[in-house]
């Protein structure tokens, strides 16, 4: 699997606690473009997503993969999610989640 940038980050304080974490209302598929049939294109692309407090979302970037071309459409669906964002202390933060896409031909 190929990864992005640093695999080796270490986490120096336990996570905060979230009186709701993110509800994810709305995930699109990616698109599976028939390039990408053709080529027999499959795997699993792993993307960090910013989740706002305002309901947006933030930066979308890929963090693993086995095959770049599943990149560019992961990214994209990523960026059409529709959330209620996380509360911690009644009111919305913005948080990080890990998102999957997966591709396989049948």
């Amino acid at each position: 699997m190929k990864a992005f940038g640093n695999s080796n980050i270490k986490q120096s304080a336990p996570p905060p606690k979230y009186e709701k974490t993110v509800k994810i209302t709305y995930k699109p598929r990616a698109g599976y473009t028939n390039e990408l049939r053709l080529n027999l294109s499959s795997g699993t692309v792993r993307i960090a997503v910013e989740f706002q407090a305002d309901g947006t979302i933030g930066f979308v970037f890929p963090l693993q993969t086995v095959n770049m071309d599943l990149v560019p459409p992961s990214v994209n669906a990523a960026k059409g999610i529709q959330f209620e964002p996380a509360i911690k202390d009644g009111k919305p933060v913005t948080v990080i989640y890990l998102v999957e896409y997966g591709f396989s031909i049948r």
